[in-house]
């Protein structure tokens, strides 16, 4: 990981309009893992990912809402930069997440992107310095 990179997620790397956040539903590929559903398209006039997070109240109360989209956004944050090509995406989370680890969604997460070719396996060395091991990638 080079050291001019980056680890914050600024207000620039969300999706927050809602005509956004339709677009990338209506128009963009989609994936599922048990515990999110991720909505993406190539971002063409931008140089950076960004990230829009969804959490209904099926998921829980707002407490536990609020968990899941912070769970969510570390997800991304700590793996914007193995992301190949700047990409939208929208993570719909489902009831699933509840009471899963910051590893557990990571895993998730990286296993989505990787299927949706936004992310390559090489990247998945850099996981290495958590608590997962990139052999849990592997399908």
């Amino acid at each position: 990981m080079p050291d001019s990179q980056s680890f914050h997620f600024r207000g620039r790397h969300r999706i927050r309009y809602s005509w956004e956040f339709a677009s990338l539903k209506q128009s963009g590929a989609r994936g599922f893992s048990r515990t999110m559903i991720m909505n993406w398209q190539p971002s063409v006039d931008r140089g950076y990912s960004r990230l829009g997070v969804v959490v209904s109240k099926r998921v829980g109360k707002a407490v536990t809402r609020s968990r899941t989209r912070r769970l969510l956004r570390e997800a991304f944050r700590e793996m914007q930069h193995q992301i190949l090509q700047p990409v939208d995406i929208v993570l719909v989370a489902r009831k699933m997440i509840v009471g899963r680890r910051q590893s557990e969604v990571r895993r998730d997460l990286g296993r989505l992107l990787k299927r949706a070719g936004v992310m390559d396996a090489a990247s998945w060395s850099w996981f290495g310095k958590f608590s997962c091991s990139p052999s849990a990638f592997i399908n």
